[in-house]
Order: structure tokens, then sequence, then C-alpha cells
């Protein structure tokens, strides 16, 4: 009996010992795939390696993982893994990263509010990290438009200086000018000429569509006056005029929106570049 219990524990340790060795040996071989460029198979890899042994493979892998479901555009599978990684590391370091990398899914997916839920529980153990938390938290609300908060947030950031935050409260004061700008004016202008504001506001394509649409509607509703009579234009075109005049108003809107927060991205965008910039003066000060 003692012998056959013997021989099962040698079994049992040789056999995690190989289960092991391999997972980290797919794992490396991983790691080479990736650096070549080769996501898709690095992926399917570190899927294999973390199949094998989830437990024993290398802490990091989860994150690897939901790294590259993020490149892919997965954003369930990345969140999923990002959450593996939170949950079976004990550093909390590690776990900032995990979060970290939840954040940047959810602006990938432009989810605001969740990123500043997440953003929340960054730990801010050290100067450091309480920097990365704080600008995590002022991007979420600058791009909620909370303008209020987010100078506050930037303000807390310890390599923040008076020059640095009235460049950044410059830009925001930019983007809170923007973001009231009344969009209705491109509905206006698509109602005087169709497709004007969708082409103001650089959806050229919808704006062109619009114009040779609404222009060929009416004028078949023309030729149909002319030819038979003008209730028969009435009836035939006016519904199909109506409806594409209509949606054209809406297209105008939303182009005029699109517009909107594009200029609002390229702002925080300068925002972003004035915070690295503050913070490699500040490394080298």
């Amino acid at each position: 009996m003692n012998k056959r219990l013997i021989i099962l524990l040698v079994w049992s340790f040789n056999f995690f010992q190989f289960t092991t060795l391999q997972a980290q040996s797919i794992e490396t071989s991983a790691d080479s795939i990736y650096l070549c460029g080769n996501d898709t198979l690095a992926l399917k890899e570190y899927l294999r390696a973390f199949v094998i042994t989830p437990t024993f493979s290398s802490e990091v892998l989860p994150l690897k993982i939901s790294r590259l479901y993020r490149q892919f555009g997965n954003y369930d599978k990345s969140i999923q893994f990002a959450d593996i990684y939170y949950f079976t590391t004990q550093n909390p370091s590690n776990k900032d990263k995990a979060l970290i990398e939840k954040i940047q899914i959810y602006f990938s997916i432009k989810d605001f509010n969740q990123a500043q839920l997440v953003a929340t529980q960054l730990s801010g153990r050290s100067a450091g990290q309480l920097d990365t938390k704080y600008f995590y938290l002022g991007m979420c609300q600058l791009m909620k438009n909370e303008w209020t908060s987010a100078r506050s947030d930037f303000s807390k950031i310890s390599y923040v200086n008076d020059s640095t935050q009235i460049a950044i409260n410059q830009l925001i004061d930019k983007a809170e000018k923007i973001g009231n700008q009344d969009v209705t004016w491109s509905m206006y202008m698509s109602a005087v000429v169709p497709g004007l504001g969708q082409a103001v506001n650089g959806d050229l394509k919808d704006g062109l569509n619009s114009f040779l649409l609404i222009g060929t509607l009416f004028v078949t509703f023309l030729q149909i006056s002319n030819t038979l009579t003008f209730s028969d234009a009435v009836v035939s075109v006016g519904p199909w005029g109506a409806r594409y005049f209509i949606g054209g108003l809406t297209n105008a809107v939303n182009a005029a929106n699109k517009a909107k927060q594009r200029k609002i991205d390229m702002n925080a965008g300068k925002v972003v570049d004035v915070l690295k910039g503050a913070r490699m003066k500040h490394r080298y000060d």
C-alpha cells in the first residue's frame, strides 16, 4: 500500500513538473512569436499555455492575453483575463496593472463611466501610483465633459506645476467651448442645401449622397407635376422626399456631434501631451 502511494506521489510530482515546464516553454515561445509581430499566433500559444496549467503558468500570462484581446477588439475576453490577473496576483502593483488594463479597455469602447469606476480602485500607495490614479480620473472627467472635476483631478498630480496647470486649463476651456457649441446650425444648413450640414462637418460622402438623392427626387417631382398633376407628384414622390429630407437633417446633426467629439478627443490628446512633457521635465529636474 505504501509502495503504491509512493509511486502515485512520484508520478503526480513528475506530471506536475512536466505540465508546468511545458506551459512555460509554450509561453516563452509565444513571447518570441509576439516580438516577431505575429500577434494572432502569439495569442493562440498564450491561450494554449494558459489552458495546460492556468494555476501554475506565469502570473503575468492573463495580462498578456488580455492585451492581445484588446488589440483585436474582443473587449469582453480582454476584461475577463484582466480580471483573472487581478484576482490571482497578490502584488498591489500588479493589481493596479490589471485595473489600468481595464481602464484602457473601457476607453477603447468609450465607456467612461466604467473607466472612472475602475480608476477609483487604483491603490495610490506611492506618489507615482497616486499620479496615475489622478491622471486616469482626470481623463475620465474630461471625456465625460465634466470640466471642473477634470481640472481638479489634474491639479492633484505631483508633477503638474503652475505653468502646466495653466496650459491644461486653457485646453479644458477650449474643450468646454467646443462641448457647448450648438449643433442645430448644421440642420439648418442641410435644410437650405441638402447635404451641406454633413459636408461642412467632414462627412462628404453622406452630404453628396443626400444632395444627389434629394435633388433627384425634386427633379422627379417637377417632371410628374408637368406630365401629370401636382397631386400625383405629391402622392408618388412626396413621402419619399419627406423621408430622405428629414433623414438628411438628422444626419447633419449626427455629423456635427461627431465632429464636435473629434475636436474634444484631439484636445484630450493635447492634454496628454502636456502632461507627458511635464512628467519628463520633472524627472530630469
